[in-house]
């Protein structure tokens, strides 16, 4: 007989907030698909557990469950049915099932802070290739207990209570109706939900800018927190208990387009059915976010002790992922963790992946960009513009990881010497050096050009590996350092992450020590107002690459400073009517990367300078560096 559980429900939200930064591994051809199963298996009628096994005690064993756990995933079933499978039987039978738990997930437009969840931060992974199955796990897990706090309406709170999200992102689906409007999206979360031990399929209509809707949900959606709901129905057959910290290790959430959610836990698999509520999904389906949540209502998935977890996302599609330093989360729910590394690769899995790692440390990973005409957003979060010409020190979290950036003058390309633009990135990982080249593009790994096909990935000592994708190269190391190179036919935008480090261990143009001004090489801070003489003769000048520290094959650019100034205000009136326009469209909405889209957009004249901005990393404060003339007004 089955204990009896009592969950308290809170009502009202009660919102935790949270974040995070983006991560990957790498994958080989994928073998075709199982043939589907010829032989329909009776309905059971008996025990609604499945067993837990005892752990397996060898690596053989192990390795022979995880590949008997890959063939069952990927083997068909019945679509609208429930399933079950132990280990090692290689039948899925098909058991009775019920009606889903009225356990809500929503989304939430929460805002930016160092923990994950709260539809702002975590790390998803982003084929170039749209998907039909992810898979979400954790690679280890230390820690002492976990349970959901403030969860309101919809969700539970308790010990050992939590959810694990398998999530899209918003999709355009034909589901909305034109009475919901333009701004209608729809969300799909294949959900654990751990305290039922079961496993379904939600499904959400939203407006993209969270406000709610103001006409009826249509057919069978239900309305809920201003939104759209349906829920998938769920296995009659549940695992035997709750899961408590210490099985999340053992446990694996798939998510398939057709299938539906199927989650592994101690040698036993249950599904749930994909009931196609968001049928547009496997057309669309290109980011996969994975972890552990509250149990429904914005709940907290709350870790006590010294935590640690790291957390692996798996997609099914024939292209490799690329890792990226992107800040987004699509649920409500949340975890008290931070992410204390940038995604890493690793080639030897069957399916690319992300992996990185969260935990209670208080040391958040930490990225950087230098993006369009540049302008940068360093690992502190600080925001700025820097149009000079020069190699110059990006990030040098030495002595095994030294960024260096290559910009030259916008009059290059342009006709603008107002601006400059990253022509090269040249960097040190472990005791390799590569330097990724625009126009013409190049790649020279250890001082030999060496061609990268893509989707190919190079592997060099030290865990190191040189990725392509099209025209974005990848370079990242087992411990998560991470430098991205997209290349626009002309310059390149560039993205640093630091791994494990914390954000004080870097130096350079990228980074701001103060964690709220600009520092020149040998320490000294610019005070604000800072004079655009301080920026580009003093702080400039005192980062630029030293003959003998080049990383670079060939020679340095002339350092040169901008003729004037220049701002999206400055911009003719016409261009930036246009430009403003092409950016709001395309999603841009924050100030700040709004103005600097409107001048790349007019400068660069193509909207491939706006894609850097649509998922731009947030600014915690922007430095406009003035005229010296005008400090000198009264």
């Amino acid at each position: 007989m089955r204990k009896l559980k009592i969950h308290t429900h809170a009502f009202g939200w009660t919102l935790a907030l949270s974040v995070a930064c983006s991560g990957l591994a790498l994958a080989q051809d994928m073998p075709a698909k199982p043939a589907q199963l010829e032989t329909k298996v009776p309905v059971s009628t008996t025990a609604n557990t499945v067993p837990k096994l005892a752990p397996a005690k060898t690596a053989a064993e192990q390795a022979q469950r995880e590949a008997w756990r890959e063939k069952m995933a990927h083997t068909p079933r019945k679509s609208g049915a429930c399933y079950k499978a132990t280990y090692p039987d290689t039948t899925w039978h098909e058991v009775p099932c019920k009606p889903a738990p009225k356990h809500y997930f929503p989304p939430h437009p929460g805002a930016h802070t160092d923990t994950i969840g709260n539809g702002t931060t975590d790390y998803v992974a982003q084929p170039a290739n749209s998907m039909s199955m992810a898979e979400g796990s954790f690679d280890a897990v230390s820690t002492t207990s976990v349970q959901t706090e403030g969860a309101g309406s919809g969700g539970v709170n308790g010990p050992n209570l939590f959810s694990l999200q398998l999530n899209s992102e918003y999709v355009n689906t034909k589901q909305c109706t034109a009475a919901l409007g333009p701004k209608c999206r729809g969300w799909v979360q294949f959900v654990y939900d751990n305290s039922e031990q079961a496993a379904y399929v939600q499904y959400w209509l939203l407006n993209d800018d969270f406000t709610p809707f103001t006409a009826g949900c249509p057919g069978a959606w239900q309305p809920n927190s201003g939104y759209c709901v349906q829920t998938s129905p769920t296995s009659a057959q549940t695992f035997a208990s709750e899961a408590t910290s210490a099985d999340l290790q053992d446990m694996k959430v798939f998510g398939t387009v057709g299938t539906g959610v199927t989650v592994y836990w101690g040698g036993s698999m249950i599904s749930a059915p994909d009931i196609g509520a968001v049928p547009d999904l496997a057309s669309n389906w290109f980011d996969a976010e994975f972890n552990v949540f509250g149990d429904g209502g914005a709940g907290q998935a709350v870790f006590t002790g010294t935590t640690s977890i790291t957390v692996r996302t798996q997609v099914d599609t024939g292209i490799n992922v690329a890792p990226d330093c992107y800040f987004i989360s699509y649920t409500g729910e949340t975890n008290n963790l931070n992410l204390i590394s940038t995604p890493a690769i690793e080639p030897k899995k069957q399916y690319p992946s992300i992996i990185f790692i969260q935990g209670s440390a208080n040391t958040p990973a930490s990225c950087s960009t230098s993006v369009g005409d540049p302008h940068i957003t360093t690992f502190d979060g600080l925001y700025y513009s820097f149009y000079a010409s020069g190699d110059f020190v990006l990030a040098d979290a030495g002595p095994d990881f030294i960024v260096q950036g290559r910009q030259e003058s916008g009059a290059k390309v342009f006709n603008n010497p107002n601006v400059s633009m990253n022509t090269a990135v040249a960097v040190q990982m472990g005791i390799n050096h590569i330097a990724i080249y625009d126009s013409p593009q190049r790649v020279v790994i250890n001082g030999k050009t060496t061609s990268v096909a893509n989707n190919q990935v190079i592997n060099l000592s030290g865990g190191v590996a040189v990725l392509r994708l099209g025209s974005l190269y990848v370079l990242t190391r087992s411990n998560g350092d991470l430098v991205r190179a997209q290349l626009n036919n002309g310059w390149m935008d560039i993205t640093v992450g630091l791994g494990r480090r914390s954000r004080s261990s870097a130096h350079g143009i990228l980074a701001s020590p103060t964690g709220s001004a600009l520092s020149m090489r040998d320490g000294t801070v610019l005070k604000e107002p800072v004079s655009g003489d301080d920026l580009y003769q003093r702080y400039a000048k005192s980062w630029l690459v030293q003959p003998k520290e080049s990383l670079f094959a060939d020679k340095a650019i002339p350092f040169a400073a901008p003729v004037q100034l220049i701002t999206a205000a400055d911009l003719d009136k016409a261009a930036y009517a246009q430009a403003r326009a092409a950016c709001t469209a395309a999603g841009v909405t924050d100030a700040t990367h709004l103005d600097s889209c409107t001048l790349d957009t007019a400068v660069f004249k193509s909207k491939v300078a706006i894609k850097a901005f649509t998922r731009a990393m947030p600014a915690k404060l922007e430095i406009k560096p003035v005229a010296v003339s005008a400090l000198k007004q009264p």
